[in-house]
């Protein structure tokens, strides 16, 4: 249908099999990753005719769980789901809602879509990222734009008591500014992620973020000579390094 694949790879014999065609009954051009859920099925989202989706690699059965068709509940997700402590999966919507975008909860064992929280304005809004789980249980995340000076934030969401806020706000040139992608733990605990733009050269930045202390801290200036405009998530390497991509 020329709207994606989800597929099968198997390293051990280098094959790759196509098991489903996406379209415009169960959703188009996936972008995220797919999630693991405690029932051993695969999840995943489509931003495009909007979807959460559950996929059975032992049926090979690919099954639209919710329909993205209201704006209120949200609309283009982007990100990849994340699974809560209580089992539950978590997702943010780049668009819809009171203003732009909603973070979700979705029940795998009720098939229960719950809309959490509007993003607005203030507080940012328009994600593109995931959320992320972190030590404390409290997940975290960032948006593209809002905040104080309209180029996004960090914020913290605590599902046990619903409550969403704002730690920092991005500013361009002292902190990088729109961040695209989401963030990481790394085995020191801190939160590490990548803005677009902004910094010293206004090519994007890498940060850091302590979530027990709320001290963030930029750690590196993107030039063109060694990288600029990153889009995606930092991933520590067993050598306890972090590596990324430039566009």
């Amino acid at each position: 249908n020329g709207q994606g694949i989800l597929f099968e790879y198997v390293p051990s014999t280098n094959t790759l099999t196509k098991k489903i065609d996406f379209n415009a009954a169960n959703g188009s051009f996936p972008y995220s990753t797919l999630v693991e859920a405690s029932n051993n099925r695969l999840y995943g989202v489509t931003p495009v005719n909007g979807s959460i989706y559950e996929y059975n690699p032992a049926t090979n059965v690919l099954t639209k769980k919710f329909d993205f068709s209201t704006p209120s509940n949200g609309q283009f997700a982007y990100g990849t789901l994340a699974k809560g402590s209580n089992g539950k999966l978590y997702g943010m919507t780049n668009a819809g809602g009171s203003q732009s975008g909603v973070l979700y909860e979705f029940d795998v064992s009720t098939n229960t879509f719950t809309k959490k929280h509007d993003f607005v304005r203030e507080s940012g809004y328009g994600p593109y990222g995931s959320l992320l789980l972190a030590s404390n249980g409290i997940f975290y995340g960032v948006t593209y734009d809002g905040g104080a000076a309209g180029q996004g934030v960090i914020f913290e969401y605590n599902a046990v008591t619903n409550a969403y806020a704002k730690k920092i706000d991005f500013n361009t040139y002292p902190l990088g500014s729109y961040p695209y992608g989401g963030l990481m733990r790394a085995s020191n605990t801190k939160l590490y992620g990548m803005t677009i733009t902004g910094g010293v050269n206004d090519k994007g930045v890498i940060f850091e973020m302590d979530p027990v202390t709320n001290v963030f801290t930029k750690k590196h200036d993107f030039e063109e000579a060694t990288g600029e405009f990153p889009l995606g998530n930092l991933t520590q390497a067993p050598n306890g390094k972090l590596y990324g991509l430039t566009i």
